[in-house]
């Protein structure tokens, strides 16, 4: 009887470590409505994803003060996207943060720079619905994207350890390059929303 109690016990706790585990591996998000509503609902990221269940992100073009746009390259080892180019930066919103807010902290997350929130403009929103196969994950969002200009020297830059590989300032002419063919040599490839970073580029360019 001891034993078979132990044994409960145990097969408990293993549940228990595994159900933690699952829950703060990852941010947590508010849980949107396919309408972009907020429902009062937070979740860890890995969850809403499991189960399709909308939240918020956010995507930005940065751009330096001479026209160059930072262009970064993920790192091989990453889950989404290893190894693929990003002419965009970004990430999901967290719970009780606004995507302005999210904005903000991915670019110091990812470049090492702090720029103030007056500095992002909104470009549009974005509404995607997808499944990835390879990683068995649905990634159902809201995206909002905005264009940045530094306010600082580009030398500033400091790529996210274990998330961004190398960062390199690209004229207009290789971006324009870089999203018809999704390549540029001895950098690497654009890893996806090709569609939404050539919209995203047009957007920033006519912004100030």
């Amino acid at each position: 009887m001891a034993d078979a109690v132990e044994s409960t016990l145990k097969a408990i706790q293993m549940e228990c470590d595994e159900l933690y585990a699952y829950l703060t591996r990852t941010e947590w998000v508010d849980i949107v409505t396919p309408e972009n509503t907020p429902t009062d609902l937070r979740l860890p990221l890995v969850w809403a994803n499991d189960r399709a269940l909308y939240h918020r992100g956010i995507h930005v073009v940065v751009r330096t003060h001479d026209g160059k746009f930072v262009v970064g390259k993920r790192e091989s080892n990453i889950v989404f996207a290893p190894g693929m180019l990003e002419i965009t930066l970004g990430g999901g919103v967290d719970t009780s943060e606004t995507p302005l807010q999210a904005a903000q902290r991915e670019t110091f997350e990812e470049l090492g720079i702090h720029v103030p929130q007056a500095a992002f403009k909104p470009l549009f929103i974005s509404k995607s619905n997808h499944y990835h196969p390879r990683y068995k994950r649905h990634n159902a969002t809201h995206v909002y994207f905005y264009s940045v200009v530094l306010p600082m020297h580009s030398e500033r830059l400091r790529p996210q350890p274990g998330e961004v590989a190398e960062v390199r300032l690209l004229s207009r002419w290789q971006v324009g390059h870089l999203l018809r063919t999704t390549r540029l040599a001895h950098f690497g490839r654009l890893g996806f929303g090709q569609k939404l970073c050539q919209k995203a580029v047009a957007y920033a360019l006519t912004t100030v």
